[in-house]
Formats: structure tokens, C-alpha cells, sequence
């Protein structure tokens, strides 16, 4: 798990550590990549459909984002 996303777990009150021992860690990291997922694609306009430049903005944001939180597509 990317460390960025421990790093929030603990700001919101949670310790990786017993969420690991109680095995939903899977689903604890899967729940912060959905958010990510969706906050990436409220990047997305009508624009990147028509517009070359606004496609390629999102792609180059939408991949810098993934990378800072660890998510592999």
C-alpha cells in the first residue's frame, strides 16, 4: 500500500496495523482507490472528447494522480 494512503488512514483516525490484523486491509485500500477513481474521473469533461489538448491534460493529471497514491490500473 502506498504510503500516502497509511498516512490518511492515520489522520482519519485509524491504525494500519489493526486493520491489517483484522484482514480488511484489501478492503480498506480498495474503498481509497474507488475515491481516487472517482475523484479522477470528475477531471474528465465534455472537452477531452472533442479537444486533443484537454484529452491529453487528463491523461497526464489522471496519471500523476494514480502514481502519487500507488494505484496501478
Amino acid at each position: 500500500m502506498n504510503e500516502r494512503i497509511k498516512e490518511l488512514m492515520v489522520q482519519a483516525g485509524f491504525d494500519p496495523v489493526s486493520i491489517e490484523r483484522m484482514g480488511v486491509m484489501p478492503q480498506a485500500v480498495k474503498f481509497a482507490e474507488l475515491i481516487v477513481k472517482d475523484c479522477i474521473n470528475l477531471m474528465w469533461t465534455d472537452a477531452c472528447h472533442v479537444s486533443d489538448l484537454a484529452h491529453e491534460d487528463f491523461q497526464v493529471k489522471s496519471a500523476k494522480i494514480k502514481q502519487y497514491f500507488g494505484i496501478i490500473q
